[in-house]
């Protein structure tokens, strides 16, 4: 079994972390007791996990902020699982939001707004009070193929979209969100036509010009992509930055000055 996310809880939560692995969601309480939120899963003659209809890689959780028994979970069905903590129901019975494709990150907005980064290309803001699907004629088999392997076809209606967003098909890069600014920073699958970092205005949904932050360049054989992007600092002390994590490079693009500072980590 691999561990692939986390979360920690709120303070007021008896839950101490969340986990989200290759066979569902496992739960630690302040009396460090491990326990499974999903179906446990079954196991063989060799104490391997066998997997079920149920049970899914779990790339992202996040709890809300406002209700700490609320946790959010996602992955690779695209299935984004709303549960409640006190009374566990993942799986078929979860209230749930079908995002378009494989879901890699999840963040809290507000305290009905989240935003959902996954794979296709496929980055959506969703009202958690307002949740439609959107209308779909019953799939053919071919469809359904379809579905399983890229998209889901039966995708929640979203309040806004993010179509300049690319990732096809690559999980674990770098998302961050930065509610003094409104923007949005997302790593890509960087190409000669798109650079490895992309900003975009958060309420808007458009992408933002920023030409040293996003830098395009010739393709290569073995590219670094960002797998972590944090930004810190109050703006009104003048130090906003956004860290990216890029190789063996720690950068820091700042809203103080144009310059830029690059530390190397042999």
């Amino acid at each position: 079994m691999d561990i692939l996310s986390s979360a920690p809880a709120p303070a007021a939560s008896s839950t101490l972390f969340a986990f989200g692995s290759s066979h569902g969601i496992l739960t630690v309480d302040k009396n460090f007791d491990l326990s499974w939120l999903t179906p446990k899963p079954e196991v063989d003659s060799y104490s391997t996990p066998l997997r079920d209809r149920y049970i899914t890689d779990v790339f992202a959780i996040e709890f809300l902020s406002d209700n700490h028994s609320i946790l959010l979970s996602g992955g690779r069905n695209g299935l984004l699982d709303i549960s409640d903590l006190r009374v566990p129901n993942c799986g078929t019975r979860a209230d749930v939001i079908y995002h378009p494709s494989s879901i890699t990150h999840i963040k809290q907005l507000d305290a009905h707004r989240i935003i959902v980064a996954g794979l296709n290309s496929s980055l959506c803001q969703y009202d958690l009070r307002f949740r439609k699907d959107t209308v779909q004629s019953s799939p053919s088999a071919e469809q359904r193929q379809h579905q399983k392997s890229r998209r889901n076809i039966k995708a929640t209606r979203s309040i806004l979209q993010y179509p300049d967003f690319w990732n096809n098909a690559r999980r674990g890069l770098g998302f961050d969100v930065d509610f003094e600014t409104g923007i949005v920073a997302a790593a890509q699958e960087q190409d000669e036509f798109r650079p490895s970092i992309q900003l975009f205005s958060l309420h808007g949904g458009l992408k933002l010009h920023s030409p040293a932050v996003s830098k395009t360049s010739a393709p290569s054989e073995d590219p670094q992509y960002v797998k972590c992007l944090q930004f810190a600092g109050p703006i009104d002390q003048g130090i906003k930055s956004l860290w990216i994590g890029e190789g063996r490079d720690i950068r820091r693009f700042s809203w103080a000055d144009e310059a830029n500072v690059t530390v190397d980590l042999y």
